[in-house]
């Protein structure tokens, strides 16, 4: 199948870009420049150079293709940059350059949380999106997943980095991991299982965790010893509104944003129920088992002292 990934480059899609051309297909990345391409260090992906913002670019890109699979999303804001102009209106673009083109499957990774009238900009721009997807006309596989791990995810190898582990709220928030390649398999999955087709579906891992939980994992599995430090979400709003601006202005040093800060108030889990009834032999892999196959191949970091 000759495939257009969107965000091919970046955490989920290269590992999406990797899956689908592992089965056979014909993949084509929309992206920037050729040498981002080139960092997924796999024969035969071509190049579509634009990107969803860009409309003009999109009817090249979809030339020739069958399937799309959406999977840019931003979740900070840089100058020039907002989630309504990438998500919610790069999306519209891309759907109305997609109907044109008679593409025959759109599969877009959304987001656990994704609601009309969510508290975040994140989740309410994710809705619009989905919105647009549904009434396309397209057939749609419209995929939630919850926080998403992997080698090189910016969430648990982020926290990891820190001297102290801070634990917003005491850390009692609950997630539902899922690994990279499961998610990339599900999306894999999707392009030929009929009764994924017009399909939303949560798309969490196997466990629900508490952020404690999930990063007393992590150190276990990377062979670490870490205070944890509970912090007030009265702090975090504080942190957010100290470090938000930073967005606009140096990017690395947006530590937390207002967003963040938003989505960290509610519990991030889902019902896997029709995921599971849609794909019966899905395996989803554990967050300890996932983190095994990349943290414990790190070097070890000596444990500190007691």
């Amino acid at each position: 199948m000759k495939i257009l990934v969107t965000g091919g480059t970046g955490f989920v899609g290269s590992h999406t870009v990797k899956k689908l051309v592992e089965a056979g297909h014909s993949v084509r990345v929309l992206a920037r420049s050729e040498r981002s391409v080139s960092k997924l260090n796999l024969n035969g992906v071509e190049l579509a150079s634009g990107d969803v913002t860009t409309s003009d670019s999109l009817p090249p890109a979809l030339n020739g293709i069958e399937a799309v699979i959406h999977c840019v999303g931003i979740i900070v804001e840089p100058r020039g940059v907002t989630f309504e102009k990438v998500v919610a209106e790069g999306t519209l673009s891309l759907v109305n350059a997609a109907v044109e083109a008679h593409v025959s499957h759109f599969i877009y990774i959304s987001a656990l949380g994704t609601r009309p009238g969510a508290a975040a900009r994140y989740h309410q721009t994710k809705w619009e999106a989905e919105e647009t997807i549904r009434k396309s006309g397209l057939a749609y596989t419209i995929l939630r997943p919850s926080i998403i791990f992997g080698p090189e995810d910016r969430f648990i190898n982020f926290f990891l980095k820190f001297p102290v582990i801070v634990l917003p709220g005491g850390g009692r928030g609950r997630f539902q991991p899922i690994f990279v390649d499961d998610l990339a398999r599900i999306v894999l999955l999707s392009l030929t299982t009929p009764e994924s087709r017009n399909a939303t579906l949560d798309a969490g891992g196997p466990q629900q965790l508490t952020y404690r939980e999930m990063m007393t994992i992590a150190l276990k599995v990377s062979n670490q010893r870490k205070p944890m430090a509970p912090a007030p979400m009265a702090f975090m709003k504080l942190l957010a509104i100290l470090h938000d601006p930073f967005q606009r202005i140096y990017l690395p040093l947006a530590l937390f944003t207002h967003e963040q800060y938003l989505m960290m108030q509610e519990d991030n889990v889902g019902d896997n129920a029709l995921l599971l009834k849609t794909f019966p032999n899905l395996q989803l892999t554990t967050l300890e088992e996932g983190l095994r196959t990349y943290l414990s191949h790190k070097s070890r970091v000596a444990p500190s002292p007691a």
